[in-house]
């Protein structure tokens, strides 16, 4: 206990790291694992390790037992936050944040990061939408102020555009192991990339439409969250439950498949069956975004969409819906309409630098009025 409280007041005092030696006849430095784990647990900050480990005295694979399987680290004082509690920061207050901060295992420490925050702390609350539901998910989180977040988290998590406004100044200040970004923008996931540098990096994609505050609602479409990227085996054992994982590719690649058919339907006001004539097009328009990304990564030439499955969708899911999708789509899809735009033009950028057709995709972006948008950027 004492090399952890030693530990404790460094970090408060300013220091950088702390580091464990091996002692073979002191118990508490027999291993330095566990005694690392501690200090872990009890600091936000501070950088750990060990000295030199002399394996002369070491069992190779007892030594490395402790330690977590992790992917992408070999750094110890990584795999020792691994073993402690992971500290999580979620950017944004949204119906997305909310059900992602209702998700979590109890014991991961969140907090989240809005412009404005009222209070030091939010009870933020969720309930899924199904026959037999559980009820409301509360969890009480801290309130941190954009601007100021401190140093010191596990992963960072936002709900915004990586490139927003305060965002590429957060994710490059905030000296966090692991950032990810809830997006499926080709050139928002570019940027994440970037400012991750040499940490490791994801999206998280949400398989559910949200609504409403106090609680929030949400109606499972697929998958609660799907994790892609390096970050995902370190992310995924946080939530309550087990998440599926994929790549960046394949999660592009699934929102080339279905937000094209979504830009579509802004020009008949977000009415489903109105849509059911332009099936052919939309499906041509998803043809088009599927193999954009697909030439970008080096991926198969994808199956075509057809048309028919796209006119079983805009029939099927206003009847499976628990709300008023019409409502729901032109409220939050009308809302992010230059982010569609921006998807829109990320696709035909990137179809026509592969020479592939992109005339439904531009067609879907005029319809939008993302010609004039495209041309100040």
């Amino acid at each position: 206990m004492q090399t952890v409280e030693l530990a404790v007041a460094a970090e408060e005092l300013g220091d950088d790291g702390a580091f464990v030696r091996t002692h073979r006849f002191a118990p508490q430095l027999a291993s330095p694992f566990p005694l690392l784990a501690a200090i872990a647990a009890r600091t936000r900050r501070i950088e750990l390790g060990t000295g030199v480990i002399d394996m002369r005295w070491h069992i190779g694979f007892m030594t490395l037992e402790p330690l977590p399987q992790v992917q992408q680290y070999i750094c110890l004082s990584v795999c020792t936050d691994i073993i402690s509690v992971m500290r999580i920061l979620i950017v944004g207050q949204g119906p997305v944040a909310t059900v992602l901060a209702t998700s979590f295992e109890p014991h991961v420490q969140l907090a989240l990061a809005v412009r404005e925050p009222e209070g030091e702390y939010r009870t933020v609350q969720s309930r899924r939408v199904r026959a037999g539901s559980r009820g409301i998910t509360s969890r009480r989180v801290e309130l941190m102020s954009l601007p100021s977040v401190p140093m010191g988290w596990d992963a960072v998590v936002s709900t915004a555009a990586p490139d927003a406004p305060g965002m590429r100044d957060l994710l490059t200040r905030v000296d966090a192991g692991v950032v990810m970004a809830v997006s499926q923008v080709p050139s928002e996931v570019a940027v994440l990339a970037k400012l991750a540098g040499e940490r490791p990096w994801g999206i998280v994609v949400p398989g559910f439409l949200a609504w409403g505050t106090g609680p929030v609602s949400y109606w499972r479409t697929g998958s609660l969250f799907t994790v892609a990227g390096s970050a995902s085996p370190i992310l995924r054992g946080t939530f309550d439950r087990a998440l599926p994982e994929a790549s960046v590719a394949i999660a592009l690649l699934q929102a080339a498949t279905t937000m094209p058919i979504v830009a579509g339907l802004h020009s008949v006001g977000y009415d489903l069956a109105r849509a059911a004539p332009l099936s052919r097009r939309l499906a041509r328009a998803a043809d088009e975004a599927r193999s954009a990304v697909a030439a970008d990564y080096d991926l198969p030439t994808p199956r075509r969409v057809l048309p028919a499955a796209v006119r079983a969708a805009l029939w099927g899911f206003p009847r499976l819906a628990p709300m008023n999708l019409t409502d729901y789509l032109s409220a939050h899809f009308g809302g992010h309409r230059m982010q569609t735009v921006r998807m829109l033009t990320d696709w035909i950028t990137s179809g026509r630098s592969h020479g592939l057709a992109t005339i439904e995709l531009e067609e879907l972006r005029k319809q939008l009025g993302g010609e004039k948008w495209w041309s100040m950027h």
